[in-house]
């Protein structure tokens, strides 16, 4: 494999410069003139963008010379969205110009201080909350006082198709990958809740949902969520200050502060935040025995102080060249206290035995990462290279102690109790280079890219029993495992426009090595394997407002780190978990197509189809159950939805999202095989509404109901939740307060069914969700300060599994 590897390496490096020679460069010249609607005097100085609308991307900007004229040489022919703004001015949008010719003039723009309609210019007003396109949804969070007064978690579960469960975030169904500023988080479950709890809103911009990405994205994930944080237009420096306080059984506080300065040439940006909080999660489950039930009911109380930095600096070379440096993380302190009561009971029997488990335990998550990247522009044409370096760390520190205390039916102990300790210390290190080329014909453009990437991970866990002979390393439990990963990549892309068709394909390469090794057990594990992963989309725009589109996508679903690991998680005595380090990565094909109209009414229908699905397994050893993780042959995912977008009155936001579909999952695994497979329909809605009036004042109310849906081996049931708020801006919106109820009716409880390889058991897990917080933003300093370089670290596959 390590031929084939360099192989494969050598062939792409062939491919990228064959390409990029093949590919002849010619370009099409776009010009127009700026004016002031009333003096009719030439705009010097303004700035005009030019968009794509074949991928919605950022094409170029210019300044307006003395003349009020502008000039763009753009690569392909193709639709375009020119947008021209000047300080003290509406700004506008000219959308759908169509380019085929070798030269265009743009007719004349007049800027004025009030909205008018000229020459077949829209004026541009503020975009709505949700704008609905048929390649992403797109949440405008400046736009809804509630949503910016709040954090990034607030606003992105509340986004049409998101659903939150417990700590996992996901989109139709599907699984998804957060970027910010097209900069992965590196982040999951707990992690990810946490820094999305600690990015303030009120700094971001919009947060973009794709729900088929390109090749150019990293193939794991099935959904990316792009969240882009706000830029600003002039030089100096600006900050927005956040502070917050809330309850709901406990108190709980916030505050961040974040800054931007820039100059000709140079952009230093950065900020910190803190949070704490105290929150408690209940759990309920009953298992169903031959002769009886275990019962058990857990209350923890988990205590967090959250910390979270970055600093940034983007240097521009000259007009062609440029370089950055930004250097982030968290450190994060958690306590937990924990009650677990367990029993036994006999058919037509109180409790034989209850156990009880008392744990108390101390944590610390560290994940600095650091990302370098040079840009730089090879001619006039638009050719572009990109490379990107990145390390990231994630280091934790897990240590709990267990107390276990056994009950007879009177309620008497009956043996001397049982002490235990856990000692799970953990750390990851990766590392990843990339390139990234863009190349513009006459009538496409190119996207070519590499990446490599290398990932260890080390995880030592140590468990100590005491039985009042003293503290001994309990052996069956005792574990250290290092998982080693490397990952080479190649992707092409191939963007262009047809007339009225937009088309887009490419095909993503990857090539794998894994070695899994049990230092304790002295077993080893190792694979090799390449994936081809293509891609196409293609869209019919009929105009400004009408277009239907279609996508396919190959991804795949590669296992948590701690998936693999076979250490133990001790519950109770019926209950523990461990990995299962023979899993193999979950590959999905999904189909879409979807037709949207004036961007605010979109349907689609989806289908996925995926193999080797990864899921929770359950196992009956005797009374205990033994949790763990395994491959399921497959599954299946057909979904339909509505998404309807208007403003009524005037001050009255409205987003409705319908959805509906079926789920079925193949369960069986090699060593497995069940009659009945996990299957049933499901539906649900979605209901956001903005309202904003006069005098700064707001309010938002959103409600979102989903019926019983399967999910793996687990049945999950229907649950419901309102969350609203209101809010108050002052001194020309510089200072919001917000105050905001989450859960406003305590319904967010996870109830599951399992009946799976001898385990029967119904589950209900209750976090603390309802909070009452009042949360109070200022922004100061240079209002208008240009924000920095949106740019992508390539670390997203990696730290999503994390």
């Amino acid at each position: 494999m390590k031929k084939a590897a360099y192989k494969l390496k050598a062939l792409l490096v062939v491919v990228v410069f064959v390409t990029a020679n093949c590919c002849t460069a010619q370009t099409i010249t776009i010009k127009g003139k700026l004016f002031n609607a009333e003096s009719k005097m030439p705009l010097h100085n303004a700035t005009v963008i030019i968009t794509s609308l074949v991928d919605k991307s950022f094409i170029k900007a210019e300044i307006t010379d003395t003349e009020g004229a502008y000039i763009f040489h753009i690569p392909q022919p193709g639709f375009y969205s020119i947008e021209a703004s000047f300080t003290g001015y509406t700004s506008q949008i000219k959308d759908s110009v169509l380019v085929d010719e070798q030269h265009i003039a743009v007719a004349p723009v007049y800027l004025a201080a009030a909205a008018k309609d000229l020459t077949g210019v829209t004026v541009k007003t503020k975009p709505p909350f949700i704008t609905l396109k048929s390649d992403k949804i797109v949440l405008n969070i400046a736009q809804s006082p509630i949503a910016s007064g709040g954090n990034a978690y607030d606003a992105l579960k509340n986004a049409p198709g998101i659903i939150a469960q417990g700590d996992q975030l996901n989109f139709r169904g599907k699984s998804i990958t957060v970027l910010v500023n097209g900069r992965p988080t590196n982040l999951s479950g707990d992690d990810l809740s946490n820094m999305l709890n600690n990015l303030q809103a009120s700094g971001i911009e919009r947060i973009e949902i794709l729900p088929n990405p390109s090749s150019k994205y990293e193939a794991a994930g099935s959904t990316v969520v792009n969240i882009v944080l706000a830029k600003n237009k002039s030089f100096g420096t600006s900050y927005v200050l956040t502070t917050g306080i809330g309850t709901g059984k406990y108190i709980r506080a916030s505050s961040g502060l974040d800054f931007n300065n820039r100059n000709k040439k140079t952009n230093i940006y950065g900020g910190y935040s803190f949070n704490h909080e105290s929150q408690y999660y209940k759990t309920g489950s009953v298992r169903y025995v031959s002769n009886g039930i275990i019962s058990s009911n857990e209350y923890e109380v988990r205590k967090r102080n959250n910390n979270a930095a970055k600093l940034g600096l983007d240097y521009d070379i000259n007009k062609q060249n440029s370089f950055g440096v930004l250097i982030n993380g968290y450190i994060n302190y958690r306590d937990r206290d924990v009650t677990n009561a367990a029993s036994l009971h006999y058919i037509a029997n109180s409790a034989d035995s209850v156990s009880k488990v008392f744990t108390k335990g101390q944590a610390v998550f560290k994940n600095p990462s650091v990302n370098l990247y040079y840009k730089t522009i090879l001619d006039t044409t638009g050719k572009e290279l990109v490379f990107n370096a990145d390390y990231l760390n994630y280091n934790k520190s897990w240590y709990d102690d267990f107390v276990n205390r056994y009950y007879d039916a009177q309620g008497e102990e009956y043996i001397n109790p049982d002490y235990l300790k856990d000692n799970s210390p953990a750390n990851i290190n990766v590392y990843s280079l990339t390139a990234d080329y863009t190349i513009p014909t006459k009538k496409a453009k190119w996207e070519i890219g590499v990446k490599t990437g290398y990932t260890i991970t080390d995880n030592d866990i140590m468990w100590q029993a005491n039985t009042g002979s003293g503290w001994k390393v309990d052996a069956g439990k005792t574990n250290r495992f290092i998982y080693k990963e490397n990952v080479n990549a190649a992707y092409a892309n191939y963007i262009r426009s047809v007339k009225k068709w937009n088309l887009q394909t490419g095909l993503r390469i990857e090539q794998t090595n894994t070695k899994g090794e049990s230092v304790t057990m002295q077993l080893s594990n190792k694979k090799s394997y390449i994936d081809f992963f293509p891609f196409i989309q293609a869209s019919f725009t009929k105009n400004a407002n009408n277009e239907i589109g279609f996508s396919y996508r190959k991804s795949i679903q590669r296992f948590g780190f701690e998936f693999v690991n076979p250490f133990i998680v001790y519950q109770n005595q019926y209950a523990y978990s461990k990995g299962n380090p023979d899993l193999s990565p979950q590959i999905n094909h999904a189909f879409s197509v979807s037709y949207s109209l004036k961007q605010s009414l979109m349907l689609g229908v989806e289908y996925t189809h995926s193999v080797k699905s990864l899921g929770v397994s359950y196992a009956s050893q005797n009374n205990v159950t033994v949790s763990s993780y395994a491959n399921f042959k497959g599954s299946d995912v057909g979904y339909l939805y509505i998404n309807y977008s208007k403003k009524l009155l005037q001050v009255w936001q409205m987003n409705a999202y319908v959805y509906g579909g079926y789920f079925k999952y193949n369960v069986n695994t090699g060593s497995y095989t069940q009659q009945q497979q996990s299957q049933n329909p499901f539906y649900g809605i979605q209901l956001g509404n903005n309202l904003s009036f006069k005098k700064g004042f707001s309010a938002e109310c959103s409600i979102a109901y989903r019926s019983t849906l399967v999910s793996g081996i687990f049945e999950m049931k229907p649950y419901y939740f309102t969350d609203a708020g209101v809010a108050k801006s002052f001194l020309k919106s510089k200072l919001l307060f917000k105050l905001s109820v989450s859960d406003v009716f305590n319904t967010q409880t996870i109830k599951m069914h399992t009946d799976y390889q001898g385990v029967v058991s119904d589950k209900n897990v209750k976090p603390e969700t309802r909070f009452l917080k009042l949360t109070c933003r200022y922004s100061f300093g240079n209002k208008n300060v240009r924000g920095k370089r949106e740019r992508q670290s390539k670390l997203s596959d990696i730290k999503n599994r994390i």
